[in-house]
Order: C-alpha cells, then sequence, then structure tokens
C-alpha cells in the first residue's frame, strides 16, 4: 500500500513538474534541439546575412559536340537564403505560372561529383503558387527536383563551364545556379543566379557553407566511410594533399575501415614515403598478420629503396597465404632482389607473379560471368604478365643469357607488336651480342613507336576537366606557359566535358590534339586563377622522356667496332628497366 501511494506521488510530481515546463516554454520559449543538429552554424564565425538572388534562364544545346547557349530571361527564378542558411521564398516563373517547392534539404559535400560538389540545397515537393491550370502529376514530373549550387568560385567542379558559358552570352558570371530536373532526371531548366551588388566571381568563404572540418564530423558521426575516402579521392586530385590525407585518416579511422590502399597509393603519389611507412607500422602493430599491411609496407620499403626490409615484408605477407594480390608480393620480391643484385632469385619470383597475375585475371573473368550471368568483355589475360616478363628478359641480359632473353622478347613482339619496350629490350640484347646493325634497326623500331605527336604535357583525369600533371621542357606545353594543375576546358572550341560519358576526359584530349591540324587551340583555366585563357600551340612530334636509355643506346653503338662498352651499356640498360 506504501509502495503504491510512493509511486503514486512520484507520478503526480512528474506530471506537474512537466506541466510547468510546459507553461514556462509558452512565455519563454526553448529551443531543445536544433531543427538539423548537424548543420547548426556556429554564430561566433559566421556572419548573419539575408541574402536574395534571382536569376534568368540559360538554355544549353550541343551542335558538332560544341555547346550553344541562348537566353530566355522570360522564365527567372528567386529565391532567398536567410540568416540561418535556410533556403527560402523559391519562386520559380515559367510562361504564366509560378510555381515552388514545400521542402527544401542542405547538403554535406561527399566528394561525388554528380551530386554534392554540384549542390548546396535539394528542393522537394513541388507547387504551383499561382494555382489552377495545372494538374498536380505535371507538375510533379515537369518540376521533380530542383537544386541550387554552391557560392561559386573558382574552385567549383562546373566553374570553367560557367564561365565558358557566360563569356559566351556577354555576362557575369554566376553567385550560384539553379538547374529543374524532371522525373527523367534530365534539366528541364537552368537558371543563372545573382546576388544584387555582388562581384562576377568571389573568392570569399560562403558563410553559409560548412567548413571542411565540419563535413568531416558529420561524415564520421554517420559511420559515412565511403563519403570520407571520396573526400580524400577528390582534394588528391585537386592536390590539396593536407585536406586529401585529413580525410583518409579520419576515413580509416571508422571502425571496420580497411581501404587502406587509397591513403598509401596517395602517399606514394605525393612522395610522402615516410608518413606511409610509419602510418603502416603502426596499424601492424594493430593487426599483425594482416596481408594488405605487410604488402603496401613492403611497397613502401621498394620506393625507399630498402631492399632489404622490402623483401622481409613481401615474404612476411607470402607466408599468410592471402587468395588474391600474391602475385604483388611476388613481383615486389622480384624487384627488391634485383636492387639487391640477385638475378637469379629475382627472375625466379617475377616467373611466379607473371603466373598468379594470369590466374588472378582468368579467375576475376570466371567470377565476373557467373555474377551477372553474361560474357565480361574478351581480355586476353596473357598481357597481364607483359610487365614481369620484361623484367625476367632484363634479368636475362644481366646475367649474360642472351638466347633465353631473345626469345622472351621475340615472344613478347607477337603477343604485343605495338609496345615500344619489347624492341628497346631486343635492341639491348642485339648490341650485348655484338650485332650492331640488327641493335640499330630494333633501336629505330622502338624509337618510332615511342615517337608521339602532341604537346608535351602530362595529363591527368581531373574532376570534370583534364588536369596537367607535369610538362616536358622544349615541348609546345612548355613554350605556351602551361604548368602542373592548369586545367583544359576546350579543344578547338569542343567541351572536353561533353566527352565524359563516352571517354575519359583526359583520353578525348589527346584524341582530338591527334585529330588537329597544325594548330590546335585550347582553352586553359590556370591554377588559382579566376579567368579562363586562349592559347593556341602547334603539336610536334617528338620523343618522350622514356626514349632516352634507347637513343643513348643507338649512340653507343655507333661508336662501337666489335663491343659496346660494359659500364656505360649496363647503364643505360638500368635506366630503360626502371622507367618501366
Amino acid at each position: 500500500m506504501k509502495a503504491g501511494l510512493k509511486n503514486l506521488s512520484l507520478r503526480i510530481l512528474t506530471l506537474s513538474a512537466g506541466l510547468v515546463f510546459f507553461l514556462l516554454s509558452l512565455v519563454y520559449p526553448i529551443k531543445l534541439w536544433p531543427a538539423n543538429p548537424r548543420f547548426t552554424i556556429k554564430e561566433n564565425n559566421r556572419q548573419k546575412v539575408v541574402r536574395k538572388y534571382r536569376g534568368f534562364e540559360v538554355k544549353t544545346g550541343i551542335v558538332n559536340d560544341e555547346i550553344q547557349y541562348s537566353l530566355n530571361r522570360e522564365n527567372s527564378v528567386e529565391f532567398t537564403i536567410n540568416e540561418k542558411c535556410e533556403l527560402e521564398s523559391i519562386k520559380i516563373k515559367v510562361g504564366e505560372k509560378e510555381y515552388g517547392y514545400r521542402r527544401v534539404e542542405r547538403v554535406v559535400e561527399d566528394g561525388r561529383l554528380e551530386k554534392n560538389d554540384l549542390f548546396a540545397y535539394i528542393c522537394y515537393q513541388p507547387e504551383v503558387l499561382d494555382g489552377g491550370g495545372v494538374s498536380s502529376e505535371e507538375v510533379e514530373f515537369k518540376f521533380y527536383r530542383g537544386k541550387i549550387s554552391p557560392l561559386i568560385t573558382p574552385d567549383y567542379p562546373l566553374f570553367d563551364t560557367l564561365r565558358l558559358g557566360a563569356d559566351r552570352l556577354g555576362l557575369k558570371t554566376p553567385q550560384r545556379t539553379m538547374a529543374v530536373l524532371n522525373g527523367f532526371g534530365n534539366a528541364s531548366h537552368e537558371f543563372f543566379c545573382y546576388l544584387e551588388g555582388a562581384e562576377e566571381v568571389t573568392t570569399e568563404a560562403d558563410e553559409c557553407a560548412l567548413s571542411f572540418d565540419e563535413v568531416l564530423e558529420i561524415h564520421y558521426l554517420d559511420r559515412n566511410s565511403t563519403a570520407l575516402m571520396d573526400l580524400g579521392d577528390k582534394y588528391a586530385r585537386r592536390l590539396d594533399y593536407e585536406r586529401a590525407e585529413k580525410a583518409y585518416l579520419k576515413g580509416l579511422s571508422l571502425p571496420g575501415e580497411n581501404d587502406y590502399r587509397r591513403l598509401v597509393d596517395f602517399y606514394l603519389a605525393s612522395g610522402q614515403t615516410a608518413k606511409a611507412r610509419k602510418y603502416l607500422q603502426s596499424r601492424l602493430k594493430q593487426s599483425s598478420m594482416n596481408f594488405e599491411l605487410q604488402l603496401l609496407l613492403a611497397r613502401v620499403y621498394l620506393q625507399e629503396k630498402n631492399f632489404e626490409s622490402a623483401i622481409t615484408e613481401a615474404s612476411s605477407s607470402l607466408k599468410l597465404n592471402a587468395e588474391r594480390g600474391q602475385y604483388e608480393s611476388y613481383a615486389i620480391l622480384g624487384r627488391a632482389l634485383f636492387g639487391k643484385q640477385n638475378f637469379v632469385e629475382g627472375i625466379k619470383a617475377f616467373r611466379q607473379a607473371a603466373i598468379l597475375a594470369e590466374k588472378e585475371c582468368q579467375d576475376n573473368r570466371e567470377l565476373f560471368n557467373k555474377f551477372f550471368n553474361q560474357e565480361q568483355e574478351v581480355y586476353d589475360c596473357r598481357l597481364v604478365r607483359i610487365p614481369f616478363e620484361q623484367a625476367i628478359i632484363y634479368g636475362l641480359i644481366v646475367l649474360e643469357e642472351y638466347e633465353q632473353a631473345e626469345r622472351g622478347a621475340g615472344a613478347l613482339i607477337k603477343t604485343t607488336p605495338n609496345d615500344p619496350y619489347n624492341y628497346g629490350w631486343l635492341a639491348f640484347i642485339r648490341a650485348a651480342r655484338g650485332q650492331f646493325t640488327q641493335a640499330t634497326e630494333q633501336a629505330e623500331q622502338c624509337l618510332v613507336l615511342f615517337k608521339r605527336r602532341g604537346l608535351g604535357a602530362s595529363i591527368g583525369q581531373g574532376e570534370v576537366y583534364p588536369q596537367i600533371i607535369s610538362v616536358q621542357k622544349g615541348t609546345p606545353a612548355d613554350r605556351a606557359g602551361l604548368k602542373k594543375g592548369d586545367r583544359i576546358v576546350a579543344v578547338n572550341g569542343k567541351d572536353l566535358r561533353l566527352f565524359r560519358e563516352q571517354e575519359k576526359p583526359d583520353q578525348a584530349l589527346s584524341r582530338l590534339v591527334r585529330q588537329a591540324g597544325e594548330k590546335v587551340k585550347l582553352i586553359v583555366h590556370p591554377l588559382g586563377a579566376s579567368d579562363l585563357k586562349t592559347v593556341e600551340l602547334s603539336p610536334e612530334e617528338f620523343l618522350g622522356e622514356q626514349a632516352g636509355p634507347v637513343l643513348k643506346l643507338k649512340e653507343l653503338i655507333g661508336k662501337s667496332r666489335y663491343k659496346v662498352e660494359e659500364s656505360a651499356f649496363r647503364v643505360l640498360l638500368d635506366e630503360f628497366y626502371n622507367l618501366r
């Protein structure tokens, strides 16, 4: 009885407290939870400003692989971003009707170009604002989604496209854009949006944009390792190594995430081998029997030319008997053994790598066919053996096993007759045997295949547009002042973004340059600039740096009467091997 009275008293007390709290909240409103805690704005760091945007429709069409732009000022849009960074008061005027959206969602950057790199707000639930005459189904289809970009700066992935379009129309570059997508996902309306009184292009931070660290924390709290690793890839492509590293490490700090290869590839590509080594060593202390970690550490040691440690780690990884990837361990073992001048054992390792690489290729093809119940595109798995078999030829030449080396080179020429390296190896073999006429012929064939018509710049894929990775001295690209990090926007008026679905933009660039006449006109976005520039170049035929050892071999043969000078020959042979 006493216990019951006690429980009743507690309930009355709880209800009374709740009622008091409710009444107080009516007088003094208390916000217990933010509307969306993921997007809480730090007021002490951000300026509170209401910004109103207005825009008009810009239509784009494609004629002969060129974008054609036109204005339609009759169709317009306006919206406001309030002091809380919320999108409101959206009005889209199309014809005689006005449309809007009932729900808006802010978007978090996640490194995927097709989504978060392009938009800051997504609008849902379209409606007719002035009523009458249009069915709800038609509105839902035609105005299925509205997407509004972040503040546009030179870092925005489609900045080059927008700047190009604005220039051709005689407009300022928009501060934001809005795309209206229909039910098929196609853009039915696109608007250039302007803030009255704003400059054409801003380099100021968007006061409503989440900071990079905030984005990382959001994805971390959501346990979204995919987004974090994709962000690492995105900033690595931008050559922003600090942010790339932070994103990769944040992703790998999540429980269960073990995609170490992307971080290590980034470290090695950016020349940060010490960081890669320290990271892998710390991980191996926690997971000493991890095949992937040992394999990657062996790669790092190999790049550092610490051959003894590379051999130790590669051998340890092989003892774990992993089902896949063993060919990589054998390949690292082979290169490290060659580095230690142990060519007999190195050749054995490369032979094993070739066998396992071909087997893994065949297994992957069978798995694909079984899983998708269809035949994979025909691919000759023998081709994966070629790098290892070329390494074996190098080892055989060093060991003066010229007959075996020549048979190997001849077999490779039958498999890949247009690979210049195969003829280069044959040139070295014939020169070592004193067959100078044949050696010169093979060297000339190698150089013919190495010759390329182009601009002299190494190109990477980039985010949207191809990006220059390096420029060879004395080439058209070098004389035109092109630099690492510059983006190539268009070739002879053809916007390279248009080729993304058919081929990679860097491949499209190479093809268009090869197909061009004596002059090539490029639209370039220099790294860090807010303006595009046009440069005109004359493609030339020239030899890449990898042809250097073969050119020098021809010179060495010309100076020789009976036998090539051994030390000079060995230097060139080693150079040719290391270039591959």
